[in-house]
């Protein structure tokens, strides 16, 4: 498949999201000292203490990360500031860059503008030698209230007038540079959310498989590492617990398979290594309340080249104790020791 094809099939199944913030900043800049043609002295004025800026900062984290999670970026290419996302996930970004603005306006509203005098007068009175200068360059409520927002908008891009807007040399890269920077993102994501060295998970961490896994299906066409990531992500997923903690063998299967793709250099030169679909791992002790018999259950997972997954944890309805097995489960009772149950999964993709 060409590029301009994969380019053409891009545009005709995603579209292109951009955000946009202004918040007005707590420093002012000064002039002072002995000024001449190619020289000049700054020094920068705080005008008011810029904890009570963080929650916009974390708004505009949170909106790069949203971003991230449901497209990838085109900035770098011959496009400034937006996002390439794949049509089912265009509603889930919509109403998360939504509550996101709703969350901007509020705190703006509510914390910022009915406090921001008296938050420059206090810290005028908190350094005194500078409160001339603080009084002089704060800005006014007025000009505060017009230059603080957050914006977000949308669009479907005409492949073909793209094209033929563009310069040839720079388009034929976009197909292979989009494809190397959504990998960069699914690797920083999972390494962010510290799935390869974690234990335990939340459901959260479900979501963000299959969101990841969604994005990599949309872009499968442009590099098979993409499509081997929605592949086993695919057949992962549904083997995942839809509640509660993400622990256990379920757990170690998000381990060992985000690691690989966290290694990105190492991963898009070999991809998943061979055998990753499948692992065994025996673990876990229940304890027993009297003594019986200690039963083993053999749990696995299995998943159809469709990437449903059944699951079988049902010891038999009656399974007659041994008497060694009774009496090994006695002394162990007599000892205050918690026999093992060994759990074994086998996980194949």
């Amino acid at each position: 498949m060409s590029n301009t094809k994969s380019l053409t099939e891009i545009f005709k199944d995603a579209e292109f999201v951009s955000w946009n913030s202004q918040l007005f900043s707590a420093e002012r800049s000064l002039t002072v000292g002995q000024k001449t043609e190619s020289r000049r002295t700054i020094v920068v004025q705080k005008i008011v203490d810029e904890t009570h800026l963080r929650k916009f900062l974390s708004l505009r984290v949170k909106a790069f990360r949203a971003c991230r999670s449901y497209g990838t970026r085109l900035e770098e290419f011959f496009f400034r500031g937006g996002w390439v996302v794949p049509h089912q996930n265009a509603t889930a970004l919509h109403a998360e860059l939504n509550r996101i603005a709703a969350d901007w306006k509020d705190h703006a509203e509510t914390q910022v503008y009915p406090h921001y005098e008296r938050w420059v007068t206090e810290f005028a009175s908190e350094h005194p030698s500078e409160a001339g200068s603080i009084i002089a360059l704060a800005p006014t409520l007025a000009w505060v209230m017009r230059n603080n927002w957050f914006r977000w908008g949308s669009l479907q891009l005409n492949a073909q007038a793209v094209q033929a807007g563009a310069s040839s040399s720079n388009l034929v890269d976009v197909p292979t540079a989009l494809a190397e920077q959504a990998l960069k993102e699914i690797a920083d994501e999972l390494y962010e959310a510290k799935l390869p060295k974690s234990e335990r998970h939340t459901q959260g961490c479900r979501q963000m498989l299959a969101r990841i896994r969604d994005k990599a299906a949309a872009l499968a066409t442009l590099h098979p590492r993409l499509q081997e990531i929605a592949d086993v992500f695919g057949k992962m997923v549904p083997a995942l617990p839809t509640s509660g903690y993400i622990v256990g063998f379920e757990a170690a299967m998000v381990k060992a398979v985000t690691e690989v793709v966290v290694d990105l250099e190492a991963f898009i030169a070999n991809g998943f290594p061979p055998g990753a679909g499948s692992i065994s791992i025996t673990q876990g002790s229940l304890p027993l309340s009297a003594p019986q018999a200690v039963i083993a259950p053999t749990v696995v997972a299995s998943t159809s080249a469709g990437g449903s997954a059944t699951t079988s944890a049902d010891p038999p309805a009656s399974v007659a104790p041994t008497q060694a097995a009774t009496k090994a489960a006695a002394e162990d009772q007599a000892e205050q020791e918690e026999p093992a149950v060994a759990e074994t999964a086998d996980w194949s993709w």
